[in-house]
């Protein structure tokens, strides 16, 4: 199910649910405000989708070449002349699921955490050095710590 929605005049996110599994929309809401807002973006247009396993495995193979289902795609959008940050997110609720057991989480930690890494990377975060691999790691751990989008 599709669902647009407006954080305020300049923040648009768009989430659509291709997924059975029932998923806290509002919470996804409260997370993207939360880091946009930290993050000092006052502008942003995002597509979030949650895709079924195979779909995370076709994109991750056409636009990573790993074939395998991923966690979480991120597709920033560059735009330098508006200062508008764009970007898409795929987000895989079943292997979110797995990596979930893997890591000794619950499903809802781990599919924070892919959004708030997804967020990061629309953001024009990376992980491509150790150095920002680090920044990013702390970055993430802040905003889950910090829990202060689930009042």
């Amino acid at each position: 199910m599709r669902k647009d929605r407006t954080i305020n005049n300049y923040v648009s996110v768009e989430i659509n649910n291709e997924t059975r599994r029932q998923i806290e929309e509002e919470e996804l809401m409260a997370i993207v405000k939360h880091v946009l807002r930290s993050e000092k973006i006052s502008r942003a247009e995002l597509s979030i989708a949650l895709v079924g396993t195979q779909k995370s495995r076709e994109l991750n193979k056409r636009y990573r070449q790993k074939d395998k289902a991923a966690n979480v795609l991120s597709f920033p959008i560059a735009d330098d002349v508006s200062g508008v940050v764009r970007g898409e997110i795929i987000l895989c609720p079943a292997q979110i699921q797995r990596d979930a057991k893997v890591h000794g989480m619950i499903f809802e930690e781990t599919l924070r955490w892919m959004l708030i890494h997804g967020i990061l990377h629309v953001a024009g975060y990376d992980h491509e050095t150790e150095t920002d691999a680090e920044h990013m790691e702390k970055l993430e751990e802040k905003y889950l710590k910090s829990k202060s989008f689930l009042q």
